[in-house]
């Protein structure tokens, strides 16, 4: 590829200057208004939601919400009821695989099963104070709950979903906590101090591989992989596989609580969103098939997540956040002569890097690829791509390259990093 000699203006300060400044990504400022999402992140659904209420999503984009006293399926314009109970109880769980819901109250700790298409109900046995579950398989649930009461721990039961026998799979340390499967059948645990109020950094991220999870001895905290061990009251766990990360909900009641972002090894990524509710119900979307949900990855994953102002008395709602995707322009482009490539909605004070390849490769239909082990989103694969320039970003998000161009009618994207230098995806495309 003949590529241009480039002369780049930044509209940011410095890269070097940038990078002087930056800070550990703990230390960010905080949002503001609670439904207010973090950098690289964007709020695109704010629904009403029962208060108390558990759900799950469909693949279809609609949703089953269980508010104790019915299962109803919903897309925020129709609501059908598909099943009612003779009196309130208070929600634990439901999990669904499109055709059964599997519903968990700890009122009476029952368990059940409900039809999506009859809407009829099974009891299938009965788990004091059960609180969170997961589908291991198509045969097969598996149940955090506290039957023992207060102060002695938490089991894990498998529930077999055709002989409805519970078979006990494991203990560990601290109240239940909330369990999440990723694709590759890993399990992961919200495991959480037994004191009250907890002390800061006394939850910790735990996770069983898949071939513990199909084995035969006990699961617990001695046998967990400890990903994270300084955590603060684990609320509520979703782990996007495809773009590495790990969402948890840090809900404080009645102190700022936040949802924040970590690598599948433990280390901190940044904030989803902060605020006074407390965080729970997090669920991830696929808008657009398997995707990402990294920062500015913008790559067709949605975060779904209840938010509950229970000390202030405000309603709950349901709250949906997806990443940003930094939107790139060139002016001048197709023609010989002056250049400019520019990009706003970036990461403030952080860098990019221009990559060129020829047009013709742009297929239009773009994918999710990784690149310096961040979610590159493209419809070029990163090998073909040229790294022609790189500078800086402002504290804006904005930044520019200008060039004399003798019209080579390549596509361009911006790989951009954060201030402290992690990879988080592409811009989108333009062409010159």
């Amino acid at each position: 590829m003949n590529l241009p000699s480039l002369v780049c203006g930044v509209t940011a300060a410095l890269l070097a200057s940038s990078l002087a400044q930056a800070q550990a990504a703990t230390q960010q400022q905080p949002l503001g208004p609670w439904n207010q999402a973090a950098q690289g992140y964007q709020r695109v659904a704010e629904l009403p939601f029962p208060a108390y209420a558990a759900w799950a999503p469909l693949a279809d984009g609609s949703r089953l919400v269980f508010d104790g006293r019915a299962l109803v399926r919903t897309n925020g314009v129709w609501t059908a009821t598909v099943a009612s109970y003779a009196s309130f109880v208070f929600p634990s769980f439901v999990v669904t695989d499109g055709a059964t819901a599997w519903v968990g109250e700890s009122t009476n700790g029952g368990l059940k099963s409900i039809d999506l298409n009859t809407g009829l109900v099974r009891a299938m046995n009965t788990l004091v104070f059960n609180y969170d579950a997961v589908l291991l398989d198509a045969r097969t649930l598996l149940v955090s709950a506290a039957p023992c009461g207060f102060n002695c721990g938490s089991d894990l039961y498998q529930l077999d979903l055709v002989t409805h026998q519970l078979s006990l799979r494991g203990h560990v340390a601290g109240p239940s906590g909330p369990l999440a499967r990723d694709r590759a059948g890993n399990v992961w645990y919200g495991q959480n101090s037994p004191l009250y109020p907890a002390p800061p950094a006394s939850s910790r991220l735990l996770r069983w591989s898949a071939a513990q999870v199909q084995g035969s001895a006990q699961l617990s905290d001695n046998n967990a992989t400890v990903v994270q061990a300084q955590l603060d009251g684990v609320a509520d766990l979703a782990v996007d596989l495809e773009g590495g990360l790990v969402l948890v909900s840090q809900s404080r009641l009645g102190k700022e609580s936040e949802i924040i972002a970590l690598d599948l090894a433990g280390q901190w990524q940044g904030y989803v969103a902060r605020g006074t509710p407390w965080f729970s119900g997090l669920a991830l979307f696929d808008s657009a098939g398997p995707g990402s949900f990294h920062a500015w990855s913008g790559a067709g994953t949605q975060l779904w997540c209840v938010a509950s102002e229970f000390v202030w008395g405000g309603p709950d709602k349901l709250l949906a956040f997806e990443p940003r995707r930094a939107v790139a322009h060139t002016t001048g482009s197709g023609m010989p002569g002056l250049v400019t490539w520019s990009v706003s909605g970036a990461p403030a004070q952080g860098s990019w890097t221009l990559l060129a390849a020829p047009r013709q490769l742009w297929s239009g239909s773009e994918s999710v690829w990784r690149w310096s082990d961040a979610p590159f989103t493209s419809a070029i694969a990163p090998s073909a791509w040229t790294r022609i320039a790189k500078g800086g970003i402002d504290s804006l998000g904005n930044a520019s390259c200008a060039w004399q161009s003798p019209g080579p009618h390549l596509a361009l994207q911006g790989l951009l990093r954060t201030r402290d230098g992690r990879s988080v995806g592409t811009t989108t495309v333009s062409f010159d």
